[in-house]
């Protein structure tokens, strides 16, 4: 299954489209990419970019603490 944050950047274009839409390096692209999530900001940021639903690209354990409330 595809991940939030490889959505983004398929929308985007490129990791590299993405990073220059985001005030970020290419390289914090492909890292959130081989983590598979960003910060609930940032997520919320690429949102805004690309469409993507922000809570796809969320740490899974902070939406379990959300969901727990």
């Amino acid at each position: 299954m595809q991940k939030g944050i490889e959505k983004a950047i398929i929308v985007a274009g490129s990791q590299k489209n993405l990073a220059r839409e985001l005030g970020v390096t290419q390289q914090f692209i492909s890292f959130a990419k081989l983590r598979g999530w960003v910060s609930p900001s940032r997520a919320k940021q690429i949102e805004k970019v690309t469409g993507i639903d922000r809570w796809s690209m969320v740490e899974p354990s902070i939406i379990d603490t959300l969901n727990d409330g």
